[in-house]
């Protein structure tokens, strides 16, 4: 069987079991083998889940934010103010991007700051409330429109993420010391955007036909604006031949690991193929760590529900009066 995560079993009793408010109703006739699937796809797609993959997914996806964030506000008047250098309403509209937001005022960067800051460290202490994660979305959402060349893709992805994990469906508990859940369908979505994301990248490198008709690609890439210390180190290093073999594993792995993800048995070696991938991908490449950061978060999507379980005291929730009383203790 493949799916996307066989390996947490569904909070409750199965659909068409007999104890249980979460029960379908069985029919006394015999089932169809077309009813039974589409019994068991909406059980998967949305029948509750345990909601520790998606908390500890979003934990270190914000963590990755953070980071991001620390390394725009090493400039931050060049950045959000008039003293650095923004594309005009013109350059935009050649551009076909829609109107950027106001930039702001020098004394308003940290406010803005504080805002910013302050919401990410609220998050990763433990807060979980539906109004954080608005805030989140918006400040993102800011980010993206207030300077386009600064953004790049990997913030659109932090807008569509904040957006799915702020519009998710409500969460119950049976009891206070029952595992909290929540519709499959937040984490089918989020499993699905990876492997979206993956299969679209791929096939925008195979249908121009330069990664597969030219076999030093990746050579000339790595040559650009992004190049690292290591990365000229390995061009002056490596063989081209080396260069070949990475472009062909890398294509292939964005094709072929979205089919890869959904089966069970070698869901793990997948995952460290990824691993591996991304962490070239920061080595060579500047300013990709956060996107390797970024991406590597979703792999927590797909792991074994007891690894995740090992790490809770990371993302766990807490309710606001446990962080004010963290936040007490720290500044003792």
């Amino acid at each position: 069987m493949t799916d996307f995560d066989p390996v947490s079993t569904p909070a409750g009793p199965h659909p068409g079991s007999a104890s249980g408010k979460n029960a379908a109703p069985v029919s006394s006739g015999p089932e169809t083998a077309l009813r039974r699937l589409a019994r068991k796809s909406e059980w998967f797609l949305i029948g509750p889940v345990d909601c520790a993959k998606v908390d500890a997914f979003a934990w270190l996806f914000t963590a990755s934010f953070l980071l991001w964030m620390l390394h725009h506000f090493s400039h931050p008047l060049e950045w959000l103010t008039e003293k650095g250098f923004h594309l005009n309403s013109e350059d935009l509209r050649l551009m076909n991007y829609p109107a950027a937001f106001p930039l702001l005022n020098e004394w308003m960067v940290p406010f803005f700051g504080v805002l910013l800051f302050g919401s990410i460290a609220l998050f990763l202490a433990g807060l979980r409330n539906r109004l954080l994660l608005i805030g989140l979305f918006l400040l993102a959402l800011y980010v993206q429109r207030v300077d386009y060349m600064a953004s790049f893709t990997l913030n659109k992805i932090y807008v569509i993420v904040y957006f799915m994990l702020a519009a998710a469906p409500p969460r119950s508990s049976l009891s206070a010391n029952s595992a909290t859940t929540q519709s499959a369908a937040l984490l089918r979505l989020l499993q699905g955007f990876l492997l979206v994301l993956y299969f679209t990248a791929g096939l925008s490198k195979l249908l121009p036909g330069d990664w597969t008709n030219h076999s030093d690609v990746l050579w000339t890439h790595v040559q650009g604006v992004y190049r690292t210390d290591f990365a000229a180190w390995t061009l002056r290093t490596m063989p081209p031949v080396f260069w070949t073999v990475m472009q062909y594993l890398a294509l292939g792995f964005e094709l072929f690991a979205p089919f890869f993800f959904c089966i069970r048995k070698i869901r793990i070696p997948v995952i460290l193929s990824g691993l591996m991938f991304h962490i070239v991908i920061a080595l060579l490449m500047r300013e990709l760590v956060y996107f390797s950061l970024q991406m590597i978060a979703f792999y927590l999507l797909f792991v074994p529900q007891s690894w995740i379980n090992r790490v809770s005291f990371l993302y766990r929730e807490r309710s606001p009066k446990e962080i004010w009383g963290k936040i007490r203790r720290l500044a003792r």
